[in-house]
């Protein structure tokens, strides 16, 4: 998926879970040239998103849109807490799932949301505690996992936290020393 220059978002590729949020399952823009076309158009639950959308993040069959008024959505596969909602079937259309929000990151299957207030929250799949320490699989509803963050990153299996005061945590260290070295990726 890519937002377009005046704000609209379109997507392309496989389907099979609805992650493209046109509301079918079909596959499309495969090139049957050199040259794909986007051709899905994301259908909203508000209809003020589309031409409206700041930023467009997939993961591991799902998709999630931030429109510029702070209101995240999600669409496609419902396994693994990846929608950032209790659900039991795959979501056909993009559903608002939280407000208030000013950045967003996927991997995977995780995906965090940093709000207004500089609390970050985050939802998935939690296998190795990559979200919290309780011996819980799946966060299928935003936790806030922090406050007074400045910037953050979700890697495959860890997220990256920089609050405010320059100090700086990860939900797993030895991945982490990886990932920074010899410098930190994306501002972190």
């Amino acid at each position: 998926c890519a937002v377009r220059p005046d704000n609209t978002t379109v997507c392309m590729g496989k389907n099979n879970s609805g992650q493209l949020g046109d509301n079918t399952t079909t596959d499309c823009g495969y090139p049957s040239s050199s040259q794909a076309t986007a051709c899905a158009t994301p259908i909203f639950d508000d209809n003020t998103a589309q031409g409206n959308i700041k930023r467009v993040d997939t993961g591991d069959l799902f998709t999630l849109w931030l429109d510029n008024n702070g209101k995240l959505y999600s669409a496609g596969d419902c396994l693994n807490g990846k929608l950032g909602y209790t659900c039991s079937a795959d979501q056909l259309t993009a559903k608002t799932i939280m407000t208030g929000v000013k950045d967003m990151d996927v991997q995977r299957d995780i995906s965090c949301a940093l709000k207004t207030d500089d609390t970050l929250w985050c939802w998935g799949n939690n296998d190795s505690y990559e979200i919290h320490s309780d011996n819980t699989s799946v966060v299928t509803d935003p936790m806030q996992i922090a406050s007074n963050v400045d910037s953050f990153d979700v890697g495959g299996s860890f997220i990256a936290v920089l609050y405010d005061n320059n100090t700086f945590h990860c939900t797993d260290n030895w991945y982490c020393l990886l990932y920074t070295s010899p410098s930190p990726r994306d501002g972190l």
